[in-house]
């Protein structure tokens, strides 16, 4: 198990409150994955004329297996979207709490809709206990604090 040192007081009264301002296991939040955060020209849907609205989602490839990811938390002000590789700097909105991006007119038909973005990923505690320690007045150290993906 890793452990973590906090470099004074400050820091563990702030992670004491996040912790129990979440409850525990109660209430999510967002969380930077610091190994999985961003997305580049990311295909997020083709033009068919009709259709204004589109998911962001992240695809990921390993030998011959595809597994796609819906982006519902993107960090706002990182996203930028574009129609056949030209940006579209109007036109669309996002909603940060979904991932979803509007168009006020439908792209047309075979035309690529990809994006470019960062997010967030949606997780919560999964312990309703903490283990911290303090070693001297000042500092301290905490073990492991699981938290986990909430799939929405």
């Amino acid at each position: 198990m890793e452990r973590r040192l906090l470099k004074d007081r400050s820091q563990l009264a702030a992670l004491i409150a996040f912790f129990r301002a979440r409850k525990g296991k109660a209430y999510g939040f967002r969380f930077k994955d610091w190994t999985d955060y961003q997305a580049a020209a990311q295909a997020i849907g083709v033009g068919d004329g009709a259709a204004t609205t589109f998911q962001l989602v992240k695809t990921y490839t390993s030998g011959g297996v595809t597994e796609t990811r819906e982006i519902k938390k993107p960090v706002a002000g990182s996203v930028k979207v574009y129609k056949d590789a030209v940006e579209q700097l109007s036109g669309w909105t996002l909603d940060a709490t979904t991932g979803i991006v509007t168009f006020s007119v439908a792209p047309s038909t075979d035309v690529v809709i990809t994006a470019d973005f960062e997010f967030d990923v949606p997780c919560r505690f999964d312990t309703d206990a903490m283990a911290v320690n303090l070693q001297f007045y000042n500092l301290g150290d905490w073990g492991e604090i699981p938290v986990i993906e909430l799939r929405l």
